[in-house]
């Protein structure tokens, strides 16, 4: 079962556009026509619609690239490096040999005997299974960080063959230090985008209920432990061991320009719509404002984002009536990033009246510059509704 609905996630998150997959496959061709230990290999590689910056091998040959990574890269050959890397995971066998390698633990007979003693305990049965947990989760943290830096290792050899600039494989992992780390200020940009001369913001939209009940519980995380089980190692460690491997390569005339730049540049401008669209359709909507607000803080009169800025507030105040509020917005916790976080509260602060004012005076001052635009229309006419029948 648990497979099947990994297939099925897979299958929803490929992007099948022709185009994009033409672009992608060609790459990974050239790596495997100038590395002949890739030869007998069985490669398939799709970008996926996902948001979170990352790329995996999947097991079966797939090979999946986030849209949310791609967008974010620099260059070209940032993508040859992980694309090597992913290939690298696949040619090592690294997913099978991980699998086998949880197996073998769950099943062996010091993790029985722990779990028959957490059972007869009476009393603090959670703490030590909680306990167990984090010892079998830091192993395998440990193990993968391993297995991260021997992928990095034979990522260098493959690009090496390769008419990509090597020295990017660097610049490529420095950027990884911080891909994942928020750059939306969003209790500003809030403020910015949802204050209003006939609707001022209220600053309760940002306060965190106190009390049993209210708001959510807030845990001071054990950062020294995060990093021990992080999937991938310290990129700054990362980096002194491939600049050990790529040694004085230098940028010469053997890396010449590619006419793919263009489609590179037009697919990274294409996939920053097709992640928040695709949260839409997944009915993701506080990850998709999340990704909304962060491109209209850089493309403020883009007409899209406008209109779709004024659907999601519509789809919260729908929610809120049908009850179903829960479905779309998860609460804010602790496993989330602080930024993200703050949406998520403010969020939970509004009720459908706020939402129903938000909607129609972010819309209203471009009723006129986007009367042409039948999807802004449709929206900016469900708001107007909301507003003048609010309860």
């Amino acid at each position: 079962i648990i497979l099947a609905c990994t297939q099925l996630r897979i299958v929803i998150e490929v992007f099948t556009d022709t185009l994009a997959t033409n672009y992608i496959h060609n790459m990974v061709a050239e790596i495997i026509n100038v590395n002949p230990l890739l030869h007998n290999s069985e490669i398939n590689c799709y970008f996926s619609k996902s948001s979170i910056p990352n790329a995996v091998f999947t097991g079966y040959g797939l090979i999946l690239v986030n849209m949310g990574l791609f967008y974010r890269l620099e260059n070209e050959d940032q993508l040859a490096f992980v694309l090597c890397h992913e290939i690298s995971h696949l040619y090592l066998n690294h997913l099978d040999n991980a699998i086998n390698d949880k197996i073998a633990t769950l099943n062996s007979e010091e993790i029985r005997k722990q779990l028959k003693s957490i059972k007869r305990r009476r009393y603090n049965k959670l703490p030590a299974f909680k306990e167990l947990t984090n010892q079998l989760l830091f192993q395998s943290g440990r193990h993968s960080r391993y297995k991260e830096s021997e992928a990095d290792s034979l990522a260098v050899i493959l690009m090496k063959n390769t008419h990509f600039n090597i020295s990017e494989a660097i610049s490529c992992m420095a950027l990884f230090d911080t891909i994942d780390k928020e750059h939306l200020p969003v209790e500003e940009t809030l403020m910015s985008t949802f204050n209003f001369s006939d609707f001022p913001f209220k600053q309760r939209w940002l306060a965190k209920e106190e009390g049993l009940l209210g708001g959510h519980a807030e845990f001071k995380l054990d950062t020294n432990f995060i990093d021990s089980v992080k999937t991938h190692p310290d990129c700054k460690q990362r980096i002194i061991l491939m600049q050990k491997l790529i040694g004085n390569n230098q940028f010469t005339d053997k890396y010449k320009v590619r006419n793919e730049n263009m489609l590179f540049k037009k697919l990274q401008k294409q996939f920053e719509y097709e992640v928040i669209e695709y949260a839409w359709q997944e009915k993701r909507f506080d990850n998709c404002l999340f990704l909304t607000l962060d491109l209209l803080t850089k493309k403020p009169a883009d007409p899209y984002l406008i209109m779709h800025t004024g659907r999601l507030l519509n789809s919260f105040y729908a929610a809120l009536k049908s009850h179903t509020f829960s479905t779309i917005s998860e609460m804010p916790t602790s496993g989330n990033p602080p930024q993200f976080n703050l949406l998520l509260q403010f969020l939970q602060n509004l009720n459908s009246n706020d939402f129903a004012k938000l909607g129609f005076y972010f819309l209203k001052p471009y009723a006129a510059s986007l009367s042409a635009y039948s999807a802004f229309n449709e929206v900016f006419e469900i708001s107007q509704h909301l507003n003048l029948n609010k309860p």
